[in-house]
C-alpha cells in the first residue's frame, strides 16, 4: 500500500462514523463489508478486523471477507470463540475459517469450530479430515471418515494420503480398493505411496491397472512409473512404458525423457540409455550427472570422463557426479583431488566424499570430513554409520547412531539396517531391540531391508521366535527377507523350517538355493544337499562360488566322484577356477577320493 493510498484511507476513515448513522441498514452493511474488503486488499487485515469489530450486527459477506484477507496473508482470526458465537454465516464462511485453523496447526480450535458448526457438508468434513491428516492424528482422521454421513473422492483422497505419507500402505490399499470412483489423484497417490517405500512392482501394478482403466497419464505419472521401472531394472517394462510415453506426446519432455533415461540406465542397458541421451534434444544438468553415474557403476570410468568434458559449464552437481565416479571406481585420490577444487561444496558432495572415503577404508578421514561439515543430514549421518559398520567398527557405527538419534533426528532406513547390522555382529540383543522399537516408532519395520536387517539380528543373537514375527509384519516379503528368513532358521539349525520356508517362496535366487544347500552340508545331510543342488541346475540356476564350495565340500564327504568331476566341469565353464575358496574345496574333495 503507497502513501497515497494509506492517507486516502485515513482520510475516510475519519468521516466514517458521522456518515454511517444516517444510511439504511442494508447500506451500512454493503459500506462496511467494502470498507473491509478494501483494507484486506492492501494487506491492513488488522485494521480490517478493528472496522469488523465495531459493527452492531455483521452478515455472512462481512465474515467471508474477513475471513478471505487472512487467508490472502496466510494468518488467522486469533479466537476461535468468537467465530463460533456468529450463527449467520453460511457452510461456506464456517469451512473456510475451520481451513485456515486446520492449515495453522491449531487442530484442536478447529475441531471446536467444526463441532459448533450448525451447519455441514462434504467439503466441511473433508476440511476437518485434512487437517487432522496434516497434524499426523491419522485414527482421528479415521474415526471421522467412517463417521461422515456422505463422501465424496476427496474424502477417500484425503484419507488415502495421510496413509501413503506414513508408509502405512496396508490400510491405503485397504481404502482404495473399496473406493466407489477414482480419479487422477486416487491413482498418483497410491503409486507415490508405494515408491516411497520402494514397493517397484506394485507402482508398476498400479500404473497399469490405472492406464487400462481409461485414465491418460500426466507427467508426474510418468516420472513415477519410470521411477519405479528404475527399481525393477525390467528392460522389457521400461519398453512397455516408453511407448506409452510416446503415444503420449511426452516423448520430447525434458522431465519425462531424462526419467526414461534413468530407467534405462538402471537397467544396465547403457547401449540403449547412451542412445537415448544422444537423441535427446534437450540436456540438462541432471542427464549429464545421470550418465556419468551410469557409466561409473558399471565400470566404464572413461565414458563418464568423456560425458563430464562435453559440459560446457560445469556446476556443483556435475562436479560432485564425477568425484563420486572417481572413488567409486577406487581412485579415491581423484576424487579427493576434484572435491577440493569445488569452490562452495553443498551437502550432497560432502556426503559424496565420506561416502567414497568410507567405501576405501579411509574411516578417519571420512571422520574428519563428517566434523569439518558446516551441516550434516540425516544422509550424512547414514553414510558414516554404514561406513564404520562395514569396515568392522561395530561399537563406533552403534555410539554415532545414539548421537544421531540423541540429538534430535529421526533414523532412517538406512541408519536402522546399519546399526542393527553392527548389534548382529556384536550379538548386542538389547541394543537391538531398541532400535526395533525405534523401527517401529518410525514405521519403517515393514519395509523389506529393514525387515530383513531385523530377521538376520534376531537370528545371529538367538532369538528364533522374534525372526518369525519380525517376518510376519513385512509389508510384502521380497526374496531378500525370505532369503534371510531362510539363512536365520538354518543359522539356528531350525532345518525343518528352513526346507518349509525354501518350498513357500514365490521367487528363489542363487542365494536362496546356496542358504538350503549349505544348510543341509552342515548338518550332515549330504545326500539331500546334492539332490537339491541337482534340481538348482535342472532349474537352470546359475551357482556361484559358494554354492560350489559347499557342494564341492559334499562330495568329498561322501565320496560322489562323478558329481565332483561335473562340478569340476562346471567350474570351468563358469571361469570360476580361479576363485582360491573354491581351489581349495576341490583340492579337499579330490585328495579325500584319492584321485590325483
Amino acid at each position: 500500500m503507497n502513501l497515497r493510498h494509506y492517507i486516502l484511507f485515513r482520510s475516510f476513515a475519519n468521516h466514517y462514523s458521522q456518515f454511517i448513522q444516517n444510511v439504511p441498514f442494508n447500506s451500512y452493511m454493503c459500506i462496511y463489508n467494502r470498507r473491509i474488503k478494501g483494507l484486506s486488499k492492501f494487506g491492513l487485515v488488522d485494521n480490517a478486523q478493528k472496522v469488523f469489530g465495531e459493527m452492531c450486527q455483521r452478515d455472512f459477506v462481512t465474515w467471508d471477507t474477513l475471513v478471505s484477507g487472512y487467508s490472502q496473508k496466510t494468518r488467522i482470526i486469533d479466537d476461535p470463540n468468537n467465530f463460533g458465537s456468529f450463527s449467520d454465516g453460511n457452510v461456506r464462511t464456517w469451512t473456510a475459517m475451520l481451513s485456515e485453523y486446520a492449515k495453522a496447526g491449531r487442530i484442536e480450535d478447529a475441531r471446536r469450530l467444526f463441532d459448533s458448526m450448525p451447519e455441514k457438508n462434504v467439503v466441511s468434513w473433508n476440511a476437518m479430515i485434512t487437517g487432522y491428516v496434516k497434524s499426523g492424528e491419522l485414527v482421528s482422521a479415521r474415526r471421522l471418515f467412517d463417521a461422515m454421513p456422505e463422501r465424496n473422492i476427496s474424502s477417500w483422497n484425503a484419507m488415502i494420503t495421510g496413509y501413503c505419507h506414513r508408509c502405512i500402505m496396508r490400510e491405503a490399499r485397504e481404502l482404495f480398493e473399496k473406493m466407489p470412483e477414482r480419479n487422477a489423484v486416487s491413482w498418483m497417490v497410491m503409486m507415490s505411496g508405494y515408491n516411497g517405500i520402494d514397493l517397484y512392482l506394485e507402482v508398476w501394478n498400479v500404473f497399469v491397472r490405472m492406464y487400462r482403466s481409461g485414465v491418460m497419464p500426466d507427467q508426474p505419472m510418468f516420472v513415477a512409473a519410470l521411477s519405479a521401472l528404475k527399481g525393477l531394472t525390467d528392460l522389457e517394462l521400461v519398453d512397455s512404458l516408453r511407448s506409452i510415453v510416446l503415444k503420449s506426446g511426452y516423448e520430447e519432455d525434458m522431465i519425462v525423457g531424462t526419467a526414461v533415461l534413468n530407467a534405462y540406465a538402471k537397467s544396465e542397458r547403457l547401449d540403449l540409455a547412451s542412445d537415448f541421451f544422444n537423441g535427446m534434444p534437450f540436456k540438462n544438468e541432471y542427464s549429464c550427472t545421470l550418465m556419468i553415474a551410469a557409466f561409473s557403476q558399471c565400470g566404464r570410468l572413461d565414458d563418464a570422463v568423456r560425458i563430464y568434458g562435453r559440459i560446457s559449464e560445469q556446476t556443483v552437481d556435475t562436479q560432485t557426479a564425477m568425484m563420486t565416479a572417481y572413488a567409486q571406481n577406487g581412485r579415491i585420490h581423484d576424487a579427493e583431488h576434484l572435491f577440493k577444487l569445488i569452490k562452495h561444496p553443498n551437502i550432497v558432495t560432502w556426503n559424496a566424499m565420506i561416502t567414497g572415503y568410507a567405501q576405501s577404508g579411509m574411516l578417519d578421514d571420512a571422520k574428519d570430513a563428517f566434523l569439518r561439515m558446516g551441516t550434516r543430514n540425516s544422509t550424512s549421518w547414514a553414510a558414516m554409520i554404514s561406513g564404520l559398520a562395514q569396515n568392522g567398527r561395530y561399537n563406533e557405527a552403534l555410539q554415532m547412531f545414539t548421537e544421531f538419534h540423541r540429538v534430535g533426528n529421526f533414523p532412517t532406513y538406512s541408519c536402522v539396517s546399519s546399526s542393527l547390522f553392527a548389534c548382529a555382529n556384536l550379538g548386542a540383543i538389547d541394543m537391538g531391540k531398541q532400535i526395533h522399537a525405534l523401527a517401529i516408532k518410525r514405521r519403517c519395520q515393514h519395509d523389506s531391508y529393514v525387515g530383513s536387517a531385523l530377521i538376520s539380528m534376531y537370528s545371529k543373537c538367538k532369538n528364533i521366535e522374534d525372526v518369525s514375527q519380525v517376518f510376519s509384519t513385512v509389508e510384502i516379503n521380497d526374496t531378500a527377507s525370505w532369503n534371510s528368513l531362510l539363512s536365520g532358521l538354518s543359522h539356528n539349525n531350525q532345518l525343518e523350517k528352513a526346507r518349509d520356508a525354501f518350498e513357500k517362496m514365490p521367487d528363489r535366487d542363487v542365494v536362496s538355493w546356496t542358504a538350503i544347500i549349505s544348510a543341509y552340508v552342515q548338518a550332515g545331510h549330504v545326500d539331500i544337499a546334492l539332490h537339491i543342488f541337482r534340481d538348482m541346475l535342472v532349474r537352470d540356476v546359475k551357482p556361484n562360488e559358494l554354492t560350489l564350495t559347499s557342494v564341492l565340500s559334499a562330495c568329498g564327504s561322501v565320496g560322489a566322484a562323478k558329481l565332483g568331476e561335473q562340478i569340476h566341469s562346471i567350474i570351468h565353464k563358469l571361469g570360476s577356477n580361479l576363485n582360491l575358496f573354491i581351489n581349495n574345496a576341490l583340492i579337499t574333495m579330490l585328495c579325500t577320493q584319492r584321485t590325483w
